[in-house]
C-alpha cells in the first residue's frame, strides 16, 4: 500500500479504511478511552486520598464506589461547566486544585443529607 498521493487521495483512502474497519476501530478506541479514564481516576484518588486509596470518612476502598466530592458543594454546576469531560482529567490538567476529596457513594449521600440537599423520597435537590 502506498501512502503517496494528493491530500484528497490520502484522505479518501483513510475514510475508506475507517468505513471498512469501523467496528474494530471503535472497539480499540473505547478500550483505550476506558483505560485512560481508569488511569486518571486512580491518579486522582491517589492524590486526594494521600496514597490511601479509600474514602476519607469511612475508609471504604472499593475503587468502583469511590468518587470525587466537591468539599464546599457546587458539583452539579461544575459538571455543567465541564460539558461532558471527565472531572478526573480536569483535575489533573489543573494540577489538583484544593477543594476536593475522595468519598464512597454512601458517604456522598450522607453528606448530601447532612447539608439538607437530599430528599428521602429518592429526589435529590442540588444547589
Amino acid at each position: 500500500m502506498s501512502f503517496a498521493g494528493t491530500k484528497e487521495e490520502v484522505r479518501k483512502r483513510g475514510n475508506e479504511y475507517r468505513k471498512k474497519h469501523k467496528d474494530h476501530i471503535n472497539k480499540l478506541g473505547s478500550v483505550s478511552a476506558k483505560k485512560r479514564n481508569e488511569k486518571a481516576k486512580l491518579q486522582v484518588i491517589q492524590h486526594y486520598s494521600k496514597g490511601k486509596n479509600c474514602c476519607e470518612l469511612c475508609g471504604f476502598s472499593n475503587m468502583d464506589a469511590l468518587s470525587i466530592d466537591h468539599i464546599s458543594g457546587g458539583g452539579r454546576k461544575h459538571r455543567k461547566e465541564l460539558k461532558g469531560q471527565h472531572i478526573e482529567h480536569w483535575l489533573i490538567r489543573n494540577n489538583f486544585p484544593d477543594g476536593y476529596r475522595i468519598l464512597c457513594m454512601n458517604c456522598q449521600f450522607r453528606e448530601l443529607k447532612r447539608r439538607d440537599l437530599f430528599n428521602p423520597i429518592n429526589k435529590i435537590k442540588f444547589e
